[in-house]
């Protein structure tokens, strides 16, 4: 009898320690950094007042914030994570990336206080000929943000559609609208986020040849069934939204979310 519940407890332990390690194993192989999605952070934002699905307002964004503090989330700039999956290095938990499209005047109003309070750092993405026209931010406002822990990326020039771009198109959207930021801040532009989120294997090209180290999507991807962000040309981001709970949020900022995710086409 005794070495029956010692042959008992040993199996016992076995499929314990193999069941964790499963687990382990799963969660180390499907984790990913997720990357946020914000737009404006004011409802009367008039160039979103059609769109309410692209704003996130000021009370619920300090929500957020402080929920990532609270929990002791790193914030990272999205550089250092496109460095970390070019270097295949493993991906370090509870981190995340804050990211911003279109330049609204109200991420520097409303956004920007929040993030320096939380010593937080995010990028900006800007539609270089909407800056300093009303209810975007001027380039005083883009300079203030670069020596406060917040980067720059292109939104490209006019915010056009690219997949469905000319030639002569692509390269002003794309490569002019680097050169012209990198002009107006004195400042390099690394990463671009491609409008809508529509991209394709050529413009793909034409950004790595213009100089970008990287590049950013929505939920569109190449490669549906790979789940983890690997194509550093076609990040994929979660889009947070004035309606998403707390409870929501700890689901986006997981790092598992992208599981659950359906993606759609690149175009």
């Amino acid at each position: 009898m005794l070495q029956k519940n010692k042959l008992k407890l040993v199996i016992f332990s076995l499929v314990v320690i193999i069941g964790l390690s499963a687990s382990f194993i799963f969660t180390r192989i499907n984790y990913d950094v997720p990357i946020l999605m914000y737009h404006a952070l004011d409802p009367k934002t008039e160039n979103v007042q059609d769109a309410p699905q692209l704003v996130v307002s000021a009370k619920k964004f300090q929500e957020q914030m402080d929920f990532l503090k609270k929990h002791h989330y790193k914030v990272i700039p999205l550089e250092d994570l496109i460095n970390i999956i070019k270097d295949n290095r493993p991906l370090p938990r509870k981190t995340v990336v804050i990211t911003f499209d279109d330049g609204y005047l109200d991420n520097y109003i409303n956004g920007f206080p929040i993030l320096k309070k939380n010593n937080f750092s995010a990028i900006i993405f800007i539609i270089v000929e909407k800056i300093g026209l009303h209810g975007y931010m001027d380039l005083a406002q883009i300079k203030e943000l670069i020596k406060n822990n917040i980067s720059i990326g292109s939104h490209t020039l006019t915010h056009k559609y690219l997949p469905n771009a000319s030639e002569e198109e692509l390269m002003r959207e794309i490569k002019y609208s680097k050169i012209i930021l990198e002009s107006y801040l004195n400042h390099p532009i690394n990463i671009i986020c491609y409008p809508t989120g529509g991209f394709t294997p050529k413009v793909q090209k034409l950004v790595k040849g213009a100089g970008y180290i990287g590049a950013c999507s929505t939920n569109r991807a190449l490669n549906n069934k790979i789940k983890k962000n690997k194509d550093i040309y076609a990040l994929r981001r979660i889009k947070i939204t004035d309606k998403d709970s707390l409870f929501k949020f700890r689901l986006k900022v997981s790092g598992y979310y992208y599981l659950f995710k359906k993606f759609k086409n690149p175009a």
